[in-house]
């Protein structure tokens, strides 16, 4: 009688086994967030609270792209002895309609920096860069201010996981690049 109960309850055991085997569900670890492609960054300047005129730097097949990729670059016009409030935003223009990353920037804004380089020698300087949630630069609005007439650049770059945000050059910031605009400059 025990070896009928005991064969019983071992089948039991296996059918069980079995079955939860068979419906055993598949737990798949969640893919990456790819990085967003980004085909254009533009600057919006605005003078003593005016509406924005922005400037577009954009490439077809997106900041990395090693061949056949064709640039647009807009020349900001500023005038000379001025202050501005400037506002970045990027996109995604190899889709129909394109997409602004912008908001996915502000969300991972602590890995991000958009880092303003103007040409030193040209009287345009920046400052007032706004901050991440850990009060450390961000760079998505600042303020431009511009003294004489000259002809200047402007090199905004986008880090993807910069080291070291308060760093004045890119060397020491360090990180990678999710885009690189330098922008003509004509103060007037």
């Amino acid at each position: 009688m025990k070896n009928k109960s005991g064969a019983a309850i071992l089948g039991t055991l296996a059918l069980s086994l079995y079955l939860c085997a068979c419906n055993k569900e598949t737990v798949s670890t969640p893919e990456p967030n790819e990085q967003e492609l980004i085909t254009a960054l533009s600057v919006g300047l605005a003078k003593g609270g005016g509406a924005p005129v922005w400037y577009t730097y954009s490439v077809t097949n997106g900041f990395h792209a090693d061949q056949g990729a064709e640039f647009s670059v807009d020349t900001i016009r500023l005038e000379a002895n001025s202050s501005y409030a400037a506002t970045i935003r990027v996109y995604n223009e190899s889709v129909n309609p394109g997409i602004d990353v912008t908001p996915e920037i502000i969300a991972e804004q602590n890995t991000h920096l958009f880092f303003h380089q103007p040409d030193s020698s040209s009287g345009l300087r920046t400052g007032g860069l706004d901050t991440d949630k850990n009060g450390q630069p961000f760079g998505l609005r600042s303020t431009w201010t511009t003294q004489g007439a000259a002809n200047a650049t402007m090199r905004i770059i986008l880090f993807h996981g910069p080291r070291r945000k308060s760093e004045t050059t890119p060397a020491a910031i360090a990180g990678s690049t999710d885009a690189d605009a330098i922008f003509p400059v004509q103060i007037r």
